[in-house]
Order: C-alpha cells, then sequence, then structure tokens
C-alpha cells in the first residue's frame, strides 16, 4: 500500500514539475489570468507532493525509495529555477508567432499617423490618444452625474483627431487577434502592452530609431522601463515597474 502511494505522490510531482515547465513555455498564450491560477496550483501541487514523497521515502527506506526521490525532487527544484528562462523562452516563441501581424501592424500605424496611443477596448479602461473613453453614447443631460463623466465619448475623440472609425475598429481588432491589449506610438519607438499588474506590464517594442531607451527611463503608461530582451530586427521584450 505505501509502495503504490509512494509511486503515486512522485507521479504527482513530476506531473505539477511538467506543468510548471510548460506554463512557463506557453504562459503568454494561454493568458495572464490563467497563468496565474495555473503557476499557483503546479506550484501548490509540487510543494506538497514533494514533502509527502519525502515522509514516504522513510517509511520504511530504501536505498531504491531515496535514489527516486532525490531524482523526483531534483526535477521539481530545476523547474522551479529553471522558469525565469522558459518563461523568456516562451514569450520568445509568442513573438515569433506574430512577428509578421506586428511588423504589418507598426508600418500601417506610422503610415496612418493619426493614432498614437489605443486599447483593444475590452477592459473598462479604454484610451485612445490619450484620453480615457467609453462606448456609450453620452446621456442628453450633461448636468446629470454618470458614472461616465470622466470618460470622453470614443466618437468624439475619432472626429477631434480625424480618426476614421473604420480605421480604428481595424486597429482595435488587430490588437485583439494579436492578443495585445495596448500600443503607444513614440517618435523612437513602438511600445505593444501584452498585459501586467498595476504598473507591472510586458510586452513589445519596435525601437525606430536604432538606439533602444535604458532601463530606469519612463517607459509606457508612465511606468519605468526594468527590462529589455532583444528578439532582432529592431524587436525587444520589454518589463516595466
Amino acid at each position: 500500500m505505501i509502495e503504490r502511494a509512494y509511486r503515486l505522490v512522485q507521479w504527482a510531482l513530476l506531473g505539477s514539475a511538467g506543468i510548471l515547465v510548460l506554463n512557463a513555455l506557453f504562459c503568454m498564450f494561454i493568458g495572464y489570468g490563467p497563468n496565474i491560477l495555473v503557476f499557483f496550483a503546479a506550484t501548490m501541487g509540487l510543494a506538497a507532493s514533494g514533502i509527502i514523497l519525502v515522509v514516504l521515502s522513510v517509511a520504511p527506506p530504501t536505498k531504491h525509495k531515496l535514489i527516486t526521490t532525490a531524482i523526483a525532487l531534483s526535477v521539481g527544484v530545476g523547474a522551479i529555477f529553471a522558469r525565469g528562462q522558459l518563461t523568456m523562452l516562451g514569450a520568445r516563441l509568442f513573438f515569433l508567432t506574430r512577428r509578421a501581424e506586428l511588423e504589418a501592424f507598426v508600418s500601417d500605424l506610422l503610415a496612418y499617423g493619426r493614432i498614437w496611443e489605443m486599447c483593444d477596448g475590452k477592459r473598462y479602461f479604454k484610451e485612445l490618444n490619450g484620453e480615457l473613453i467609453t462606448y456609450e453614447a453620452p446621456p442628453l443631460d450633461a448636468s446629470q452625474p454618470t458614472p461616465t463623466r470622466s470618460f470622453l465619448y470614443y466618437r468624439d475623440v475619432l472626429a477631434r483627431d480625424s480618426i476614421d472609425e473604420e480605421t480604428y475598429e481595424s486597429f482595435r481588432h488587430r490588437l485583439q487577434d494579436i492578443k495585445l491589449i495596448s500600443v503607444e506610438v513614440h517618435e523612437q519607438y513602438v511600445a505593444f502592452v501584452y498585459d501586467g499588474m498595476l504598473d507591472n506590464l510586458i510586452g513589445y517594442v519596435y525601437v525606430r530609431s536604432g538606439n533602444p531607451p535604458s532601463p530606469g527611463v519612463e517607459f509606457v503608461d508612465s511606468t519605468m522601463l526594468v527590462a529589455l530582451k532583444s528578439l532582432g530586427r529592431g524587436w525587444y521584450f520589454f518589463a516595466t515597474t
């Protein structure tokens, strides 16, 4: 009975380690929220199975169980320590599957020249050219308090900046298809935000000037750039805080 339980827990530990590895490699494909849940569940599973495995390996201890326990624990620890490198590899893989679309998107944004900041429109806070916008038409009586008082109606911003609505919608849906939440166009670069929590953002940036920004400077959404990894041909993966 103990031997059977030992084997089951051993497989549970190896399975949790495998999930951690796959989660790191494909986290950007499954999304920010699901990635956190999977990481938490796999980490808890790894810790619990590791503790149980150590207990079972000494009840009673045998040379074979001690060796296999050490190997299983090494695999689990290795999965944890390799997560950073695997996550970066996953970010590179995510980018490579979208490089052509991103390069075409940058070209079209620069050619159009009237949109310098926009989001995919799927979150509560939506932005367009420096304004918080809403897709709901304003009430007829503007003197009445409403939750959208601090927002501008998006068609008013489109008209103000001479943006064609069909072009705007096309760009917005392209962001959704690529699975990026926003884009900012600057003189030196074009930055696409993947996701993040508060001011801890990650994404991809195309450097127009040939000189990438240095860590510590102000970057997208008034955050501070803390990491920049080259992806080739002027593209970088970035992280902010």
